[in-house]
């Protein structure tokens, strides 16, 4: 004081009257703190200018705030439209002032830099200038361009402080938080602002480069709502080369620069990111981040390098949405989880360790309970057990389990599908509560919710249900007063009932919905009903997999779309509803027609890649002839709509077109897969090849008529590691079954050896197992060598007997011997197939093997004897039809007609009276006898060795075999189409 003059103590009183007016002020106490500091720039060895802005400074904060000065007894309404008022002339001077600021030209004034930096200031202090972030950053451009006019000059200035630049980030950090999930289209988004902030550093309008504006622009970051692969790298690329990388150069990769060197804010940004990816690395980055911050807490000990429980509780997070490989998950969780108890213990005393570990306790629950892996519920019990145990036997009140942490623990086992072990949890809830006396523990609405949801996991709706009514009946009773009705619980008890396989489901949920509409009604309901309630019905609808219930879905998705409450639009679940609905009928082509109908309506917003994945794998799975190109042209209508499919979708249409009934597949699935693997080599690691897709591949190669596709297909196959794939036995069935209808079962010894080598060498996912020597014995039957077929048989039983076969050979693996001796033309090979018959039903009466001869063991032999000429073949045959229907097993034509064959090609004297009798007894069968597709085939047969072997009375036999082949033929047509065999799609 004893330094100013009069005028300035004049000046002095006049700030003093100002700051008490301001203190009594509601709407300028936020910003009381700026009018008593000093600026940097602003010279203070005058008095009177200091005072003097002071005083400006003053009529400043009064043109852009307000006074309330309004009668304390004025009602809400006049209140209300005082505010109002009042928020509109601040928000009218504010922007009169910034167009005022920005227009100058230069230079600017003092008394301008006083007015931005006030500006500046209320942003962050005035909640009704919030959305004017943008005009911020347009006074920040301008101040920019000054500071970089006068340094061209020669003129430098002093630089801001950094808060000045934080008055406008942090308001646009928090207006981007609030929005993370549907950004306004005017917001800056995260590399627009990081620009921004470089070049004010670069022209040197800030001079502190600090880690925390850095960090603000990563917070943003790690909360933004992630859609795609293309979305999800370029942010992870923003965040790690223009924002990580640049803080680790600045501070020359010396973690001791506290003030640029990255911290664990940082890192738990970067990991937050990572967990918002799903990308299939991110766990092993966010390992290798967490150690790096370990490394660096190691080397300096300074706190902002420690890690703290909320980084390790990311991590986890990580773990759990990210990890592929979901067995490994829970156990990764629990050594962070003893890793984050052993840092956090370091060098404190117990209260301060455990109120920051005790609040983790929930979020890694949280974290198991989003796991995959069944027995993480069990790692999640042990920490509630840990909890309990601190709690109840240390007296430790901080460990106290809450709701949430219950709940994490319910969600866990309903998600592993152990609801009898969620339902021991709840009653135990129940059972502290009267043993402590602490009604906090008894369960609340998040655990009666969770409770159900478990139930409804496994489909338990009688349960679900009783549950339900024991919460409405505890409300009544009004024991608990935080329970509350909510559409979750009902939502959990329809979804149990949708998923329960009870023929009534669809009645009950309609039952349901009925009452939560009249609840809703009497206002008795905590939450709305909107499209998810209704989606619950629909999931009834497609688990019923009949053509009713798939209409019933489909009319309900269409009262929803045509309905005026908002609410009740459908959703992306309401159209996946409807697609599985009809999928789940054998109707790929009505699940088709509904999502080219949601295109057409211009509502592409509903749909993403698990819609078209799922009317792909219908028509991939249909048998249909044009299935492929169905397939193929919504694959094509995804890519128009700008959606992008992921591996699942390109294996679908590969599957479609490897089964294709009407055109070569080979070069389909080819396309497909380079294409794929194209992007997938661009950076977009949600199209790297797995199993499924290298075995469509495979077996669309391997179906083509191209002799070449097999040695492409084994070309394939040798370099399956360079794309990231591991070998399985399927990928070797599938390739030796290739040789084996080849007529090659060499090379499929080959691949069968080099199987079993590779299963020795420790790579278990390729143990050659019954398919395999199926496979093989298939090969050897079809080469004609029963000597091989038995030998692969013998092999099949030591394997068993070691316990590397799930199943001894049967029926179908001895009748492949006795094909193999039909094949081998050898002039004993229908004694061979007798003798390995006779073998067969000595094996079974034994008990030695479950192979009890069926009519295509006989069949086999029976033609052996046909093709044979031998001239005991006829009573063979016919003493071979009398011992099958011994035992029981119906002929069929086939039978009748090889019987027949052997009989004339062998001459015996007594052929007419065994042929006139098998004709008789051929006309007695009905039409069903005839509806084999091979019946046409048979009678050709029939006329063909009549004509070739001479038999005595020729004529007379072809004109009753012809008049058995119309009555045959005939009967065979009045059949509806349903009662004929149908190929089986593999």
């Amino acid at each position: 004081r004893l330094a100013l003059s009069s005028a300035d103590l004049t000046r002095a009183r006049q700030i003093r009257t100002i700051r008490r007016h301001h203190r009594r002020s509601s709407s300028s106490s936020a910003c009381c703190h700026y009018f008593t500091g000093t600026r940097r720039g602003v010279l203070l060895s005058s008095s009177a200018t200091a005072t003097n802005n002071i005083i400006q400074n003053h009529w400043l904060h009064t043109s852009i705030g307000h006074y309330d000065n309004s009668n304390n007894y004025d009602d809400d309404d006049t209140r209300r439209r005082r505010q109002n008022r009042s928020n509109e002339s601040v928000l009218s001077n504010w922007l009169q002032m910034k167009d005022e600021i920005v227009s100058l030209e230069s230079p600017l004034q003092e008394v301008h830099w006083a007015k931005a930096e006030e500006l500046l200031k209320a942003l962050r202090f005035q909640p009704e200038l919030s959305n004017l972030v943008r005009d911020g950053f347009q006074i920040l451009d301008r101040l920019s361009d000054e500071y970089e006019r006068r340094w061209r000059d020669g003129d430098g200035m002093k630089p801001q402080d950094i808060p000045t630049l934080y008055a406008v980030l942090l308001p646009w950090r928090d207006g981007m938080l609030s929005s993370a999930e549907s950004p306004r289209d005017d917001t800056l988004d995260v590399e627009s602002v990081l620009k921004k902030v470089e070049r004010y550093m670069k022209a040197g309008l800030f001079a502190d480069d600090h880690i925390r504006t850095y960090n603000i622009l990563l917070h943003v970051m790690s909360k933004q709502n992630i859609k795609g692969f293309s979305n999800a790298t370029k942010a992870l690329e923003l965040a790690e080369e223009q924002i990580y990388q640049p803080m680790l150069r600045r501070s020359k990769h010396n973690p001791n620069d506290i003030q640029h060197h990255p911290n664990c804010e940082t890192i738990y940004h970067l990991v937050g990111l990572l967990g918002r990816t799903s990308f299939m690395q991110a766990p092993d980055r966010v390992d290798a981040y967490l150690s790096t911050l370990q490394g660096w807490y190691q080397q300096t000990r300074a706190s902002n390098h420690r890690p703290t429980a909320q980084l390790y509780c990311a991590v986890m997070e990580a773990h759990s949405r990210c990890n592929r490989k979901t067995h490994l998950v829970p156990r990764r969780i629990q050594q962070l989880f003893q890793q984050m108890k052993a840092v956090l213990g370091e060098g404190k005393n117990d209260d301060e360790g455990d109120s920051e570990l005790v609040a983790s306790y929930n979020r890694t629950c949280h974290a198991l309970a989003e796991c995959q892996d069944p027995n993480a519920c069990d790692i999640a019990r042990s920490i509630l057990d840990e909890m309990c145990h601190e709690y109840f036997v240390n007296d430790k009140h901080n460990f106290k389990p809450t709701q949430q942490t219950f709940g994490s623990i319910l969600i866990a086992y309903g998600r592993a599908k152990r609801s009898k072990e969620a339902e021991a949890l709840f009653d135990r809830m129940e059972q502290l509560a009267e043993e402590s006396g602490d009604d906090s523990f008894r369960p609340g609405t998040i655990c009666y919710n969770d409770l159900i949801w478990a139930y409804a996991a496994v489909g338990n709706a009688q349960q679900a249900e009783t549950t339900l009514l024991r919460m409405l009946a505890t409300i009544e009773e009004g024991h608990q007063g935080d329970l509350a009705f909510t559409v979750r619980a009902w939502s959990g008890v329809m979804a149990a009932w949708a998923s329960s396989g009870d023929v009534d489901s669809v009645r009950h949920v309609e039952r349901l919905m009925g009452q939560l509409k009249e609840m809703e009604k009497s206002d008795a309901l905590e939450g709305e009903l909107n499209a998810t309630t209704y989606n619950r019905l629909l999931a009834a609808y497609c688990k019923q997999g009949t053509v009713e219930a798939a209409k019933s879905a489909e009319n309900l998705f269409r009262w929803m779309e045509t309905h005026k409450d908002l609410r009740f639009k459908p959703n992306s679940d309401s159209c996946l509803s409807v697609i599985v609905a009809w999928s789940g009928t054998g109707r790929p082509d009505k699940s088709d027609e509904f999502l080219r109908d949601v295109v057409e309506k211009g509502n592409v917003a509903l749909l993403d890649k698990s819609h078209f994945g799922v009317a792909i794998e219908a028509w991939a799975t249909s048998g249909d002839t044009y299935a492929a190109e169905k397939a193929q042209s919504l694959f094509d209508l995804m890519l128009e709509n700008g959606l992008t499919p992921d591996v699942v979708g390109f294996s679908s249409v590969m599957w479609a077109w490897a089964r294709s009934q009407n055109s070569d597949p080979a070069q389909h699935v080819e396309r497909l897969f380079w294409q794929m693997h194209a992007k997938w080599k661009s950076g977009d690691d949600l199209l790297r090849p797995n199993e499924v897709t290298v075995h469509a591949l495979l077996y669309g190669l391997l179906q083509s008529k191209d002799p070449s596709t097999v040695e492409r297909a084994e070309e394939l196959f040798r370099k399956i590691h360079g794309f990231g794939v591991r070998r399985d036995s399927k990928m070797y069935n599938t390739l030796m079954s290739a040789w084996a209808n080849r007529q090659h079962p060499e090379r499929v010894e080959f691949w069968f050896h080099e199987m079993k080598d590779e299963f020795n060498a420790g790579e278990t996912a390729v143990r050659p197992g019954l398919d395999s020597y199926i496979t093989r014995l298939h090969a050897w039957s079809l080469a004609g060598s029963p000597e091989m077929a038995s030998q692969v048989i013998k092999e099949m039983v030591a394997q068993y007997e070691d316990g590397n076969l799930e199943k001894k050979p049967s029926t179908f693996q001895f009748n492949a011997v006795l094909r193999a001796c039909l094949r081998s033309r050898r002039e004993n090979s229908a004694e061979m197939a007798e003798s390995g018959l006779r073998q067969m039903i000595h094996f079974h009466e034994t008990g030695q093997f479950n192979c009890p001869p069926d009519l295509h063991s006989f069949n086999s032999v029976l033609v052996a004897y046909a093709n044979s000429r031998l001239p005991q073949a006829g009573a063979k045959a016919m003493s071979l039809l009398q011992e099958l229907k011994e035992m029981s097993i119906a002929p069929n034509f086939h039978t009748y007609t090889e019987v027949m064959t052997a009989i004339i090609r062998s001459g015996d004297p007594r052929g007419k009276q065994w042929l006139r009798q098998l004709l008789g007894e051929l006309h007695k069968n009905d039409d069903r006898f005839w509806s084999g597709r091979e019946t046409e085939k048979n009678f050709r047969r029939l006329f063909r060795s009549l004509e070739l072997n001479g038999f005595g009375q020729i004529h007379a036999l072809a004109k009753e075999i012809k008049i058995l082949e119309h009555t045959a033929l005939t009967a065979g047509k009045r059949l509806p189409l349903s009662s004929h065999s149908s190929r089986t799609v593999r």
